[in-house]
């Protein structure tokens, strides 16, 4: 009987097919970087780009993230202007960047060059790597610096460790959380005795003491309540969709289902097997501990599961023990790792063959619809041509009115010289909190005592206004004109209505 061949049989292995893998992931993160209006979580670090560099660290305490990301928009900016490029052109060459990073740790776990150009294209062409690398925020640093810091982990640099894994702490609050995965990669990179511990734990104290400046500042990020819903068994395959796939396949509810089945299967038969491998073959372990054993891809696949799954695993462990705060913004790091650790684990399975065969083809086959819906303008929707609409319209007497800020941050970014005003009540402790608005210098006020001819209300409807807020905003845009809806990825729809002075009702 004709044995089943495995997908990675058949796949060309001349290194150009690589390359233009690779070519095509840097093209596609290129393509349409300013094609859309920053949007609240990319109007705030540019906001306090602004300010003076230590007007700048101090309004960053309040904005909820370490300041690595902030200093570096706070440089783009000095060096290409207060603009969308600005914001996002670190976050493309980083984006770029994990392309040859995972090329070089994807050969260090030993993956086969067919392994190597199933684990890149889903690297370079998954539709959220693309919108990652062209979002004005830290998350592709914390993604390249992992990748780092892991490099430097199997390497055994402990100069290299340390540094990297400081600007992770400065990166994100998550960042312990993967810290711990790559701590356990270099204390089993060779053999375990005292001389490596002594190294390990050397290398995470000189991380952690470099981080104490800003201790204060994350103790009392930890207190602010939860916008998160709890975690759910349904909550978790939508957050590994939409670290995929983004929303590219919202317009196809039939592939939406079968991309969740797909990258679900793969998943839960990648961590059966490798279960199933650890149980069953404690040479592994051994070998993993062992530093003159001589075949080392045991070693490298213990390291692998480690880097990929352990990080999950103790933020979900958190999540349930502390509060929740897990969301799928907080796992896209992980994405990369788990891609080569399920191509590696999956491709050596013959039992499986072809599960994996069909199950890898349906990825590649989703992912090319995902990247040929994928739209960079669709990220904040029509805000631009809102603002451009509000612009050519404007006349005396005119105000801008804001019902939250996240309409606020973005906006204002358009109306430059413009009276704009932000409704005078409470935003939540995640949302724009009074520091961070008397720093701004955001006016205030409530409509009805605010003098006008016409009004321009920027009304986002979502879970982060109060009942009584939302009754208020309803009141002042009652005799109002609905004149756009901004519909983005990422935030709730934003209503504009023109409001009459002479139709207001105070």
């Amino acid at each position: 009987m004709k044995k089943t061949k495995h997908i990675y049989d058949s796949i060309v292995t001349s290194s150009w097919l690589l390359g233009a893998i690779i070519a095509a992931g840097v093209a596609l993160r290129i393509s349409g970087l300013t094609a859309s209006a920053v949007w609240y979580d990319e109007a705030l670090p540019l906001e306090t780009a602004k300010l003076p560099f230590l007007s700048m660290l101090d309004a960053t305490k309040y904005t909820f993230s370490p300041p690595l990301w902030a200093v570096i928009v706070w440089i783009s900016t000095k060096l290409f202007g207060t603009n969308e490029f600005a914001i996002r052109f670190p976050a493309l060459l980083l984006g770029i960047s994990t392309l040859w990073l995972a090329y070089r740790i994807a050969r260090e776990f030993q993956l086969s060059h067919n392994q190597l150009l199933a684990s890149m294209v889903i690297i370079a062409l998954m539709p959220y790597q693309l919108a990652l690398s062209q979002d004005g925020r830290m998350y592709t640093l914390l993604t390249a610096l992992i990748l780092v810091a892991a490099w430097f982990a199997i390497k055994d640099n402990w100069v290299g460790l340390s540094v990297s894994s400081s600007l992770l702490l400065y990166t994100h609050y998550t960042a312990p959380f993967y810290l711990v995965s790559i701590f356990l990669m270099a204390l089993f990179n060779g053999k375990i005795d005292v001389r490596r511990f002594r190294s390990v734990i050397f290398s995470g104290i000189v991380a952690i003491i470099s981080f104490l400046p800003w201790l204060p500042n994350y103790l009392e990020t930890l207190k602010i309540n939860s916008l998160i819903n709890p975690v759910t068994f349904a909550e978790i395959i939508l957050m590994i969709y939409r670290i995929t796939f983004e929303d590219t396949l919202t317009n196809y509810p039939a592939l939406v289902l079968l991309s969740m089945l797909t990258v679900d299967s793969l998943l839960l038969l990648s961590t059966m097997t490798s279960v199933w491998a650890l149980l069953t073959k404690p040479e592994w372990l051994r070998a993993a501990s062992n530093s003159s054993e001589p075949d080392t891809t045991a070693k490298r696949y213990f390291q692998l599961t480690v880097f990929a799954t352990l990080p999950f695993i103790a933020m979900l462990t958190w999540n349930i023990l502390w509060k929740d705060f897990l969301y799928y913004r907080l796992i896209a790091a992980m994405l990369i790792p788990v891609t080569i650790w399920a191509v590696r684990t999956l491709s050596n399975i013959r039992f499986t063959r072809v599960i994996t065969n069909v199950s890898f083809t349906s990825i590649i086959l989703l992912i090319s619809v995902g990247v040929m819906s994928w739209s960079p303008h669709s990220k904040s929707g029509n805000l631009r041509e809102t603002a451009e609409l509000i612009n050519d319209q404007w006349q005396e007497g005119d105000v801008i009115y804001h019902i939250t800020g996240t309409s606020y941050l973005p906006a204002s970014q358009y109306f430059e010289g413009k009276e704009q005003y932000l409704i005078n009540e409470t935003q939540h402790e995640w949302l724009l909190p009074l520091e961070l608005q008397e720093i701004f210098e955001i006016h205030r006020e409530p409509l009805e005592e605010i003098e006008f001819k016409r009004a321009w209300v920027f009304y986002s409807r979502g879970n982060l206004i109060t009942d009584e807020v939302a009754a208020k905003a309803d009141g002042y845009i009652h005799n109002g004109i609905l004149i756009s809806t901004v519909k983005g990825w990422r935030f709730a729809t934003i209503e504009v209505y023109l409001v009459e002075a002479e139709s207001f009702q105070k």
